[in-house]
């Protein structure tokens, strides 16, 4: 169970998050009727293979589910995407249509509003 929580949180052997980077994927209730995605993205800045994860919480917080996958050498930005796009995939899988997307990817935001 904690490899898996560390996968989600885009934690592994060779990266290290600070306690401030770990503040700032703190889950934050929506609204009621909604779920909330949550997406981190994790690059190895060695060999540049990116990761991505999410999870899928209840506006109460329950977790609903979530995932890790390995991506392939890509950028943060491409990798934070590909996880809300899987993300989003596992969200309709399940039923939900209300869903609030969070990221922390300035980039991948940028690309995705334009």
């Amino acid at each position: 169970m904690e490899a898996r929580k560390e996968a989600l949180l885009g934690r592994n052997s060779s990266t290290e998050q600070t306690e401030e980077e770990a503040k700032l994927v703190k889950w934050c209730k929506t609204s009621s009727g909604w779920v909330k995605l949550n997406s981190k993205e994790r690059r190895n800045p060695s060999d540049g293979m990116a990761y991505c994860g999410a999870v899928i919480r209840s506006s109460d917080g329950r977790w609903l589910g979530g995932f890790s996958k390995h991506i392939r050498v890509c950028t943060m930005a491409e990798a934070e995407i590909w996880g809300v796009f899987i993300g989003l995939s596992h969200a309709w899988e399940k039923g939900f249509r209300k869903v609030e997307v969070m990221l922390d990817c300035k980039e991948a935001v940028r690309l995705l509003q334009d």
